[in-house]
């Protein structure tokens, strides 16, 4: 019998959005666009400033360079991410998502 690696990884993820469905069933629901911004905001916040960087020194702790400098690059990549959030959201509040002044270029 030969081990099926697709058909593992495909029912662990089929697994995993049923777990999310069921967690979503929980919350309190879809927020207003501004504060789901401000959540995302704060997510990557956390992400570049705590959660990557310890990551990446845990993984240097454990002789895992290779690793860690994935993880500083990540860390880098959710501080853009941080960067997109906060000025959709400062145009968002500022009503200008989709009206400018000016020119814009889409």
């Amino acid at each position: 019998m030969v081990f099926n690696f697709f058909s593992l990884f495909l029912e662990t993820a089929e697994n995993e959005k049923e777990h999310a469905k069921l967690h979503f069933k929980k919350l309190a629901g879809i927020g207003s666009t501004i504060d789901n911004l401000k959540a995302a905001v704060a997510g990557e916040n956390f992400e570049w400033t705590e959660m990557y960087p310890r990551m990446a020194e845990e993984a240097k702790e454990e002789g895992f360079e290779e690793i860690a400098k994935m993880f500083e690059g990540i860390a880098e990549v959710e501080r853009k991410h941080e960067k997109r959030y906060k000025k959709l959201l400062d145009n968002l509040q500022k009503g200008e998502v989709f009206k400018r002044n000016g020119k814009v270029y889409w």
